[in-house]
């Protein structure tokens, strides 16, 4: 045994169950030797009493550490202690077996209803209590556990540091090798495909190799590739894959791909032999061992089993790395010291320490150079952290209520242009009666730089053709409810939002309108000068239309889209007879229908007039609508000359807004 030899002169040994032959107990194995008659003192330095012996005892047994039965009488100290677990001290033997009878002894307070209950209690947190059920360990409580304080040294908590291990490692999904030991529990199952447990994050399929030798690696078997840590009888013998009668060909890999290992007693197909090797030891894939052959002279057998000339290997030069000897045998590999690395000769060299980016601050590599330094591009600026960033540009300008229009019933529209040189994200709102409080209007607008947004009532009978980028039925303020536009820089978080213009006074409820200057709020169009490109963020100033605003009449919507020459110009107004037609008829005509000439009418005075004589324009036409529809079409001047293409642009579109006088 590992305990040192027995003692010689007081009968037989003990067996290495520990059990006496003679009944007595069993005497020390290691170093010491059986005491005659009354024998040494206990190790411990304590006398023997008097009468442990005429009780038949064997005081030289005494606190030793090992439980002697002769021994375990009150006249013998119950052994010294060495028979319970609560009081033995390891002596000559290590305190590994216990019989406890010592009523006094610890064992005897041991409450078995504190047991395994999730709550460490201190008293009986002590191997004879058995570590309170295991209610001291993390690694074996079982329950809610609150608390721990781990003593017992079998615990994993304890055992895996004890062989090296770091227990808070275990079951992270990553297979550490100082855990993958048993006194670990092969790092909580992380080391094998079918144990690891991805609770705690994902299971690193690189990392696993399976120890454990109580696992079959589920996710290999039956695969077509021969894995000895499956090749047992527990695992099926790889599900086959070992033995080349027992493999299944249509497995994921060919079958052979890493050779056949027959171990299944029961497989009784034939196996074919494979040898490679010239010389040296080589298995033949059948469990059985090449023949071995012999180099001829100035030659030797190399580690892959070939004959090669006699060389003399050199790796003087190699410090790290794979490389040969030059005599087809690879160096010794070596560990380059901290902060250095393999390079592409073998040998160590430092490994520059540089950030995984490119840095604008010079820093030093850590090898005597330096990093890459980046130059920052036009309009940025380097930051302490080495970082390019844009340079910050301060906002000029705001977001305006370009145009406001509170018509008759449903006709309200709102126009808003970004003045500033930032695009910017907004919220409108208005605010009913002089309350302070913002009802959202929509939900949040972009605005680019020099842009327009325009949100009508869909309702609004004036509003049919407007450009309206958003139509909402909540667009129904009157005259006494302020209209504000809030916006921050565009993609950035709206809770930073900030007003940048209001219609009226926050918080104050003017009656019915707010006026000045005979413009108001109620039953009229405001319209935002040109060259204005800051809002009045300050909702509770007075509010003065006159001042910055242009007024027109109730239900005007014909610049809604356009502010000072930004968005979709509207239309050209259509031409009148006395604006521009005439003129047309008088150049082309020579004053044929235009006040006074030829022609028989005089379209100036019969533009609601019925066809007279003479004209072939068809039913329901007037006389003067014909006279245009003729010169349109080039039946008219009569004669080689005819109405420019321009000309008759201009006569079409007065046909078309019904011939304004």
């Amino acid at each position: 045994t590992d305990e040192g030899p027995a003692p010689t002169d007081e009968g037989p040994a003990p067996t290495d169950e520990g059990t006496d032959p003679a009944d007595d107990g069993p005497a020390p194995i290691d170093e010491g030797t059986d005491p005659a008659d009354d024998g040494p003192e206990p190790t411990d330095g304590t006398p023997a009493p008097m009468d442990c012996d005429e009780a038949g005892g064997q005081p030289g047994w005494v606190g030793d550490g090992y439980c002697d039965s002769s021994n375990n009488i009150m006249e013998c100290e119950w052994d010294g202690g060495d028979c319970c677990a609560s009081t033995c001290v390891p002596g000559d033997f290590s305190c590994s077996s216990f019989d406890c009878q010592d009523p006094n002894a610890a064992e005897a307070t041991c409450d078995a209803s504190l047991h395994d209950d999730g709550v460490c209690d201190a008293s009986q947190n002590n191997l004879a209590c058995g570590w309170d059920g295991g209610d001291c360990c993390s690694s074996t409580c079982d329950g809610a556990c609150e608390s721990f304080e781990c003593l017992d040294p079998g615990a994993i908590n304890n055992a895996c540091p004890a062989a090296g291990g770091d227990f808070d490692q275990i079951s992270d999904g990553v297979c550490d090798a100082g855990n993958n030991v048993a006194a670990c529990d092969w790092d909580g199952g992380d080391c094998c495909v079918s144990t690891c447990n991805d609770e705690a994050g994902p299971c690193d399929p690189v990392s696993f190799d399976c120890q454990d030798p109580e696992v079959c690696e589920t996710f290999y078997l039956g695969d077509g590739w021969c894995d000895a840590d499956n090749n047992t009888d527990e695992c099926g013998w790889d599900n086959g894959d070992c033995c080349e009668e027992t493999c299944d060909p249509d497995a994921i890999y060919s079958c052979g791909s890493n050779g056949f290992d027959c171990q299944d007693p029961d497989a009784s197909g034939p196996c074919t032999p494979i040898c490679n090797a010239e010389c040296g030891f080589q298995l033949d894939g059948c469990g059985s061992p090449c023949p071995v052959l012999t180099c001829d002279p100035g030659e030797t057998c190399n580690d892959s089993g070939q004959c090669v000339a006699d060389c003399t290997p050199d790796c003087s030069t190699i410090q790290c790395g794979s490389f040969g000897d030059g005599c087809g045998a690879l160096c010794p590999v070596f560990e380059c010291p901290v902060g250095d690395v393999c390079n592409g000769t073998g040998q160590c060299v430092c490994e520059p320490a540089c950030p995984d980016f490119p840095s604008c601050i010079p820093i030093p590599d850590g090898c005597g150079g330096a990093c890459e330094v980046i130059i920052c591009g036009e309009g940025e600026t380097c930051t302490e952290t080495g970082a390019c960033e844009a340079e910050a540009v301060p906002m000029v300008g705001s977001a305006i209520i370009s145009e406001y229009i509170e018509g008759g019933g449903n006709n309200k529209a709102l126009e808003f242009f970004n003045a500033s040189n930032k695009d910017l994200d907004c919220m409108v709102a208005k605010h009913v009666n002089g309350s302070p409080t913002a009802q959202p209007l929509g939900g949040l607008i972009t605005l680019p730089v020099n842009g327009l947004f325009v949100m009508c009532n869909p309702s609004g009978s004036a509003l049919a053709t407007a450009p309206c980028d958003v139509s909402s039925g909540s667009l129904n303020y009157n005259g006494d409810d302020a209209i504000s536009i809030g916006c921050v820089p565009a993609g950035t978080s709206t809770d930073g939002i900030e007003i940048h213009d209001v219609l009226g006074v926050i918080g104050t409820d003017p009656g019915s309108e707010w006026t000045g200057g005979g413009l108001s709020t109620k039953d009229q169009t405001l319209r935002r000068n040109c060259g204005i490109n800051q809002g009045d963020s300050n909702g509770l100033d007075p509010f003065d239309p006159s001042v910055g605003w242009a007024g027109f009449p109730k239900d005007t919507v014909d610049d809604l889209g356009h502010h000072c020459g930004f968005g979709t110009p509207p239309p050209p107004a259509a031409p009148s007879y006395s604006t521009g037609v005439q003129d047309i008829f008088l150049a082309n005509c020579s004053g044929c229908h235009s006040g006074g000439g030829s022609g028989g009418h005089n379209i100036a005075s019969s533009l609601g007039s019925a066809q007279g004589p003479g004209f072939s324009c068809g039913g329901g036409v007037t006389d003067a609508e014909c006279s245009v529809i003729r010169a349109i079409d080039g039946t008219m001047p009569p004669g080689p000359s005819e109405i420019s293409p321009a000309d008759k642009a201009i006569l079409q579109q007065w046909l078309d807004a019904g011939m304004p006088e």
